[in-house]
C-alpha cells in the first residue's frame, strides 16, 4: 500500500516466489487534491488558509480543488490577501510580499502620557481588535 497526502491511496498484492529477495513494483500515485506553495518574504509573517491558522514564514500541502483565500501578516505591516483556485494535480505558487504599514507606527508627536491607572484597561493592537485574523491567532485577553 502507498499513500501520501493529496493523493488517492493505493494497494497491490504481489505474490513473491520463495527465493526471490528484491522485486520491483511500478504504481503511481494518483492526485485527489491540488498543491499550494506559499512563501512570505518575512521570516516572522504568519499565513492562514481559508482563515485557519498554518504556519509562520512558509507553508506548503495539498487543498481541496476549488477557491481558497490566503491571507499573510504580521504586526507593523500590511496585510497581504489573494484568492485562488486549486485545480486537482495542479501546483499555485503565492509568493507573498509584505510591506510596512505606516500607520502601525506610533507618531512621537501624538503619543500620550501613561495613565495612572495603568494595566486597568483593556489593550487591544488595531490589527487584533479588527477581526480580520483567524481566531486561533487573535489575542485571548479579556476585552
Amino acid at each position: 500500500m502507498a499513500e501520501a497526502p493529496g493523493y488517492a491511496k493505493i494497494a497491490r498484492t504481489i505474490r513473491v516466489a520463495g527465493a526471490q529477495k528484491d522485486v520491483p513494483v511500478d504504481f503511481a500515485l494518483v492526485p485527489n487534491a491540488g498543491f499550494v506553495s506559499i512563501k512570505s518574504s518575512d521570516p516572522k509573517a504568519a499565513i492562514a488558509i481559508d482563515g485557519k491558522a498554518m504556519a509562520f514564514a512558509t507553508w506548503r500541502g495539498p487543498l481541496p480543488a476549488g477557491r481558497h483565500y490566503v491571507q499573510v501578516y504580521r504586526d507593523g505591516f500590511k496585510q497581504f490577501e489573494q484568492a485562488f483556485v486549486v485545480e486537482v494535480g495542479k501546483t499555485i505558487d503565492v509568493d507573498a510580499r509584505l510591506t510596512p504599514d505606516d500607520r502601525a507606527r506610533p507618531n512621537p508627536a501624538t503619543r500620550r502620557p501613561p495613565s495612572s491607572a495603568a494595566g486597568t484597561g483593556s489593550r487591544r493592537s488595531p490589527a487584533s481588535a479588527s477581526g480580520t485574523r483567524p481566531a486561533a491567532w487573535r489575542s485571548t485577553r479579556a476585552r
